[in-house]
């Protein structure tokens, strides 16, 4: 039997949570609801303290939007987005956030189930992906990424930085090269945890030994690295990164 997705739902309407949850424990067994919040401030609590799979959110709601919200998170949105909304006009910000989806309110029944079918495949796969990606980490320090044409291993050594790309990343070898590798950016963090890399900001990981100078500034500061790019250190990541470097 397959693991069950952690769902958390975020509403300011009562009665749009029950409706959902009725749903769900009616319709998908796969899903099981670890909190519900009706209120944006309640909602950020939840998703800062908790692991979801997958988040319902409304995006109209009062003092801040869904969109706000998310981007408002103390945290990578390591969980898929599916926006409940009575209007039809926030697709573009949606897709911004990656959102998996989005249903229209009322949400019935014929509507839910396909996409509650659709995010169940993806985080399935996601998980198992997941799973090949420790053990990976665990063999060897080659890095082998799919091509067009084979695979392509590279040394892990050579890698300079790496920068996230929607649900892809781009990986910058010592040789100028770049190649782009279908895992997201928390997934490369976990395959190269042992090997010298620090997340510099949300969209970057770095390679330590490759860093040539440092500026700081209030906002945290600029790497540069041996490849000539300049990398925005976050400043939640400043103190972190100094202390490495402090005898």
């Amino acid at each position: 039997m397959s693991e069950k997705l952690k769902i958390v739902i975020i509403d300011d309407e009562f009665s749009a949570i029950n409706a959902l949850k009725t749903i769900i424990e009616e319709f998908v067994p796969q899903f099981e609801i670890i909190g519900t919040a009706n209120s944006a401030r309640e909602g950020m609590e939840m998703l800062n303290n908790s692991r979801p799979d997958v988040v319902f959110i409304d995006i109209q709601m009062p003092h801040m939007t869904g969109i706000e919200l998310l981007q408002s998170l103390d945290r990578d949105i390591d969980f898929e987005i599916i926006f409940m909304t009575a209007y039809n006009n926030y697709a573009q910000e949606a897709f911004k956030l990656n959102a998996f989806y989005y249903l229209l309110k009322p949400i019935n029944i014929p509507d839910f189930l396909p996409v509650a079918e659709k995010v169940t495949e993806k985080k399935h796969a996601a998980k198992t992906e997941n799973r090949r990606t420790k053990l990976e980490a665990a063999f060897g320090n080659k890095l082998s990424i799919p091509s067009s044409s084979g695979i392509e291993f590279i040394t892990i050594s050579d890698i300079v930085r790496v920068e996230a790309a929607g649900s892809y990343v781009e990986v910058f070898l010592i040789s100028r090269k770049s190649l782009v590798f279908s895992k997201n950016l928390k997934s490369m963090e976990t395959l190269l945890y042992n090997h010298s890399f620090f997340r510099a900001h949300k969209s970057h990981l770095i390679n330590i030994n490759y860093i040539q100078r440092f500026v700081s500034h209030k906002d945290g500061g600029t790497i540069t690295m041996s490849d000539g790019s300049e990398i925005d250190l976050s400043r939640s990541r400043k103190d972190e990164f100094v202390s490495m470097y402090k005898s």
